[in-house]
């Protein structure tokens, strides 16, 4: 058993590498912390998430070695490199989520919000992609499967929609 320290305040999400032997860990003031697996121990803490804000999820990228941190209710996400570097940084209140994960490959983070829209980030520098609307109702869960060719919306009326490519039309 192994017992991690290093936040003041009640921890508020926490991800698990065990490919890199790291542990991510944020807190209700703001700290991010990476511990080692193996003895617990602080391998480094990560500048304060923006004004404040609360993480709500947190994803260590093994191929990467990036961790990605969301805080919903304002809106902010950041990514960081496990040395210590933020890689990028973005905050709007005006574009708040309630749903987020991070593709297979590593490299789009998906963020569901209460208008039905799903916004596709880049890990590298957190720019959009692609935005869309699934629904006029808000989305509460997110997750891809199949390589990520597939896409699963969790909707707040209790639908569950799913995605996915069309097939390729038969040739005769």
């Amino acid at each position: 058993r192994i017992i991690c320290f290093g936040h003041d305040e009640p921890i508020t999400c926490v991800n698990v590498s065990s490919q890199l032997n790291l542990i991510a860990s944020g807190s209700a003031d703001g700290t991010l912390v990476l511990h080692d697996t193996r003895d617990g121990h602080i391998v480094r803490a990560f500048e304060r998430t923006p004004n404040g804000s609360v993480p709500s999820w947190i994803k260590i990228l093994d191929t990467s070695s990036r961790v990605v941190c969301a805080c919903a209710a304002s809106g902010a996400l950041s990514v960081h490199h496990v040395n210590g570097a933020t890689l990028a940084k973005y905050a709007s209140r005006h574009e708040t989520f309630d749903a987020c994960c991070v593709t297979r490959d590593e490299r789009i983070i998906l963020l569901g919000n209460r208008r039905g829209d799903v916004t596709l980030r880049h890990t590298r520098d957190l720019s959009i992609r692609a935005q869309i609307n699934v629904a006029n109702v808000g989305v509460t869960a997110l997750s891809t499967a199949a390589s990520d060719e597939c896409l699963l919306v969790g909707l707040a009326d209790g639908r569950l929609c799913l995605w996915a490519p069309s097939p390729a039309p038969a040739h005769t």
